[in-house]
């Protein structure tokens, strides 16, 4: 089967960020199948371009066995109009490349923007193949139910509407959060056999492989400042709460600043974020309004080193606003560390430490409970943490494991093309 992945966000472990759909096609290959996955060589963590472009407005590449074709895109600095415009060129780019290649069997789009998998139902309609959207983020209703955009507002009305198109063309749909199921079912009365559900998770065959590299290479690595400074507060007996993840709005981070405000006293806990991202000036401005030094920012790794950095983590931090739709990828790598983990998130359908009763749970922006909790699992002995981890580590193996959910993603795939023919 030969299937065309269209994610404009899609990344590979040298550089930061998630790597869902590299890891997806990597199992994938391996079962015989053809994977092109259609990104932007534009990083969007990074905000640099990765490749060279001479005249053409795309570059063909393999890696590790997965071809991936590079778009050309604007670049931008902001949230602001350039980087709608890079959406915008994203989506026109990956249209103009329908002839360029011989067509697919199946064709998946992903959002996080809804541009690209519409632009992506569209190249399946023109080509007359079978269509998945995968919905990793919902627009409108995510921006809606964090208050930033009115349900009646112009722009929420257009973005229904595409929203609305793309479902129309759909002939199955790929949800990462349990809650997307009903949202199709009771807005769009879409077929709830058409639905597959296939979280975020870790291929812990390269996680492992990562740490494994720390011992044999260990000072190369230390070359990458984020590592190195974490090292030095692991020599110098720091006690390590750490976060890794974009700097948005999104992920609610002025929370865990107001935490580190409540843990002032306590000198040897550090609460270090690591990450880059829109939010990093406002961050960094109210860590200097609380005069708070035990508390920092650090920049991201490559998705190679995540394992690496967690490693020096005591416990490990996720936050959340209200965002109920997506799949947390960074609670999936956190449990494959074997860390005890606080969790403080909205999205309460969508959070395996809440629901097998593991971990640590702090109600949303409650930063004297985040207080607390940390200082709960402070108090613990290192054994009593690592009992913690190890549970968290058993789930991801049984349940989250890449090699687990590819298999999910084959059967879905193998289904919505045996369809297709009748």
């Amino acid at each position: 089967m030969k299937v065309w992945m269209f994610n404009h966000y899609a990344n590979i472990p040298k550089y930061p960020g998630g790597t869902r759909h590299f890891d997806l096609a990597k199992q994938l290959i391996e079962k015989g199948h053809q994977i092109t996955i259609f990104a932007s060589s534009f990083h969007y963590l990074l905000l640099k371009e990765t490749k060279r472009y001479e005249k053409n407005y795309y570059q063909e590449e393999y890696i590790d066995g997965v071809k991936f074709v590079w778009i050309k895109t604007v670049s931008y600095e902001k949230n602001d109009w350039r980087k709608l415009l890079n959406m915008l060129n994203y989506s026109l780019n990956v249209y103009r490349l329908k002839n360029k290649f011989d067509p697919p069997d199946i064709i998946i789009g992903s959002t996080v923007h809804p541009f690209g998998a519409y632009t992506a139902s569209l190249l399946a309609k023109n080509l007359d193949v079978p269509f998945i959207f995968e919905i990793r983020d919902l627009w409108p209703q995510t921006f809606i139910d964090m208050g930033l955009w009115k349900e009646n507002s112009l722009k929420s009305k257009f973005f229904y509407f595409l929203e609305s198109k793309t479902i129309q063309n759909s002939n199955g749909v790929i949800i990462l959060s349990p809650l997307s199921k009903d949202y199709l079912i009771s807005r769009y009365n879409f077929r709830e056999d058409k639905i597959c559900y296939i979280p975020n998770g870790v291929c812990l065959k390269r996680y492992d492989k990562s740490l494994e590299s720390f011992s044999k290479k260990k000072d190369e690595i230390l070359k990458n400042k984020t590592i190195s400074i974490l090292n030095k507060y692991k020599y110098k007996g720091y006690f390590l709460c750490i976060f890794t993840g974009a700097l948005v709005k999104s992920n609610n981070l002025e929370f865990l600043v107001k935490t580190a405000a409540k843990l002032k006293e306590h000198k040897n806990i550090k609460i270090i974020l690591i990450g880059n991202g829109p939010e990093k000036p406002n961050l960094e401005n109210l860590i200097k309004k609380y005069n708070l030094n035990n508390i920092e920012i650090l920049s991201p790794v490559p998705k190679n080193y995540v394992p690496i950095l967690l490693n020096f983590a005591h416990v490990l931090l996720l936050v959340q606003g209200k965002v109920l739709w997506g799949s947390m990828n960074k609670l999936f790598d956190y449990m494959a560390a074997s860390k005890p983990i606080i969790v403080s998130t909205y999205a309460e359908h969508n959070n395996p430490i809440r629901n097998i009763q593991n971990g640590v749970y702090v109600p949303p922006s409650d930063d004297n409970s985040m207080k607390n909790a940390i200082l709960k699992i402070y108090n613990l002995s290192e054994k009593e943490r690592l009992d913690l981890g190890k549970k968290l580590r058993h789930i991801v193996e049984r349940e989250y494991n890449v090699e687990i959910l590819s298999e999910k993603l084959e059967k879905f795939l193998l289904k919505i093309k045996q369809r297709s023919l009748f």
